[in-house]
């Protein structure tokens, strides 16, 4: 069941119909190119933070070794193997990660990014950002 205030995430259905496509297999992930990868119609803004080193190679929610050097990340609701578009609201900045575990588990934040995401996004690793996620494909979903 969604949480009060954030929107549904897209169905893959809804996502084909609207013309969505995976990219092809050489694109790398976090490199954001309108002509390959537009977001969907949801969004969300609030606040990111970043992993803490000490989750470093343990486990995620989906089974898979969390890489702190990988552009991944954490929510709540967004289906595993998810792209999303995150911006830094304060700098413009992108990124594109890959939703690979659940959480953030602390109030008000809306994703937990690595610290290879926070690099990209100019962040602080020991800070707090606000930021605006925007899913760009649920194609990757196991």
């Amino acid at each position: 069941m969604p949480s009060e205030g954030l929107p549904p995430a897209p169905s893959d259905a809804a996502l084909h119909e609207a013309g969505y496509t995976a990219p092809a297999s050489n694109d790398r992930i976090g490199q954001f190119d309108t002509g390959h990868y537009q977001p969907v119609p949801w969004q969300q803004t609030g606040i990111a933070s970043v992993y803490a080193r000490r989750f470093h190679t343990r486990l995620t929610a989906n089974g898979e070794h969390f890489d702190n050097n990988k552009l991944t990340a954490a929510h709540p609701l967004l289906k595993f193997g998810t792209l999303v578009l995150v911006t830094r609201l304060s700098n413009g900045r992108n990124v594109v990660v890959r939703i690979n575990d659940r959480g953030p588990y602390s109030n008000g934040r809306v994703i937990d990014l690595s610290a290879a995401a926070a690099r990209e996004l100019r962040m602080n690793i020991l800070s707090v950002t606000r930021v605006t996620i925007e899913v760009v494909t649920q194609w990757f979903v196991r």
